[in-house]
């Protein structure tokens, strides 16, 4: 398996090389009144091409902040939800007989209280 990956990483290697001597005609970049030195055309696009991978990885971050949130407050909620549960299965009614369990498919009725 070690071998595999050092032949891909070799290979990878070998075409970023090979595009690198491809593409050495120097540009300059305008931006406004703005002009940058002249740079090779494979550095431009190396550097774009690093600037989208630090972008997604930080927006995934972010994304990956957020879901933990969620999974936080949706298992507070299953908590309390869970203990309510075990509330209407102990309470007992008025005719002192232990209410019907209730499965998972089955949806729970609350309970309304007139006086």
């Amino acid at each position: 398996m070690w071998i595999l990956r050092w032949v891909l990483i070799s290979l990878v290697i070998i075409l970023l090389i090979g595009f690198s001597l491809q593409n050495t005609k120097e540009i300059g970049i305008v931006i406004f009144d703005w002009n940058s030195v002249p740079i090779p055309v494979y550095l431009i696009v190396f550097f774009a091409f690093a600037a989208g991978c630090f972008f997604s990885i930080l927006l995934a971050v972010f994304h990956q902040i957020k879901l933990q949130f969620g999974l936080k407050s949706l298992q507070k909620t299953n908590k309390q939800l869970l203990a309510e549960l075990e509330e209407l299965r102990a309470v007992e009614t008025e005719d002192g007989e232990e209410t019907k369990e209730v499965s998972a498919n089955q949806s729970i009725e609350p309970n309304v209280i007139s006086s």
